[in-house]
């Protein structure tokens, strides 16, 4: 008997992509990345190296400061990213997006499943045309501290719209640290921005391991504009900033005031100013009252000292 029909064989998922480096400037500690899509059609990729996304440690900095030339994938709904342009390495760049850690094509498997759990993170994504290579630099390097564990995982458009992305003050100083520069993060944090997010695809999974669900700091990101900000919350921060600095912690003082004056973005830097002379004053007063007081207590207590009686020294006896 002849049966008509039946199953297909499926094929295995393969990598999509691949990725190589070479020193571009060892002295420098500068890597030249190779990033190439092995299919006929346009694909888009994050990389992973040393233990993190691309870009997810100093993406406020680079969206910041336009010497960085760093924008957000905006797109309208159904389109397709553009594919990245073929330059000269010096001056090759990659544009953010949200980066979707819990979402994707299968179940991931996660040993901590609590709510603080960081699902979302911003990265570079790199689209590139068939076949198309790609190279980019990325300094921070060392022999010493060479790149590790570099992969090339496949991403896909899983919505587009508005969403409100924040960042954590540290990310801003510690760039300022490491390179001895005084750069800012965009103003107000958190704002909105018109972007994409973004899931594994299937051909990230195709080695048999998850890609890592690693968020360097806990950015709060979310769809939709963001609120605008409570005065009270504006408050709260400054006074922390002000009380950083009166003892003497000069960190949480700036990270107090980093996150003050993103709250205080849309008054202006004369309020938030004026919002720090006030607490300050407050603390001058609030100081010399309590110093006040001491010296009466302590006016009195002499006075009253010199009003008891004096104990007799008996004669013969003094010295």
């Amino acid at each position: 008997m002849n049966f008509q029909g039946g199953f297909l064989k499926q094929s295995p998922v393969k990598n999509t992509g691949s990725v190589s480096w070479t020193w571009y400037d060892e002295q420098k500690g500068i890597v030249k990345w190779t990033l190439k899509n092995l299919t006929d059609t346009p694909r888009s990729f994050v990389l992973f190296r040393n233990g993190y996304y691309f870009g997810n440690a100093y993406w406020p900095i680079y969206v910041s400061n336009p010497e960085f030339n760093v924008k957000f994938i905006s797109i309208k709904p159904g389109e397709a990213i553009p594919t990245l342009p073929i330059g000269i390495v010096e001056q090759n760049g990659a544009p953010l997006a949200i980066i979707d850690l819990l979402k994707g094509v299968k179940p991931l498997t996660h040993p901590d499943t609590s709510p603080a759990l960081v699902d979302k993170i911003v990265a570079f994504v790199f689209t590139l045309a068939p076949y198309q290579v790609y190279e980019i630099l990325e300094g921070g390097f060392s022999n010493s501290t060479p790149p590790t564990g570099a992969a090339l995982y496949e991403v896909a458009v899983h919505s587009t719209g508005d969403y409100c992305i924040g960042y954590d003050p540290n990310q801003v100083l510690d760039w300022d640290m490491q390179t001895g520069t005084a750069m800012s993060g965009y103003l107000p944090n958190p704002s909105t921005f018109r972007t994409v997010e973004m899931i594994f695809a299937s051909s990230a999974f195709s080695s048999g391991s998850e890609p890592p669900s690693v968020a360097l700091f806990n950015d709060p990101i979310s769809a939709g504009p963001c609120a605008k900000p409570n005065p009270s919350d504006c408050e709260k921060l400054v006074d922390k900033a002000v009380e950083d600095i009166m003892k003497g912690d000069v960190a949480g003082f700036l990270k107090s005031l980093l996150e003050a004056v993103g709250c205080n973005a849309d008054a202006g830097p004369e309020a938030l100013e004026r919002a720090l002379k006030e607490k300050l004053e407050e603390l001058r007063e609030e100081r010399a009252a309590r110093a006040g007081a001491t010296a009466v207590v302590a006016k009195a207590m002499k006075e009253a000292d010199e009003k008891l009686p004096q104990p007799s020294v008996p004669e013969g006896k003094e010295g």
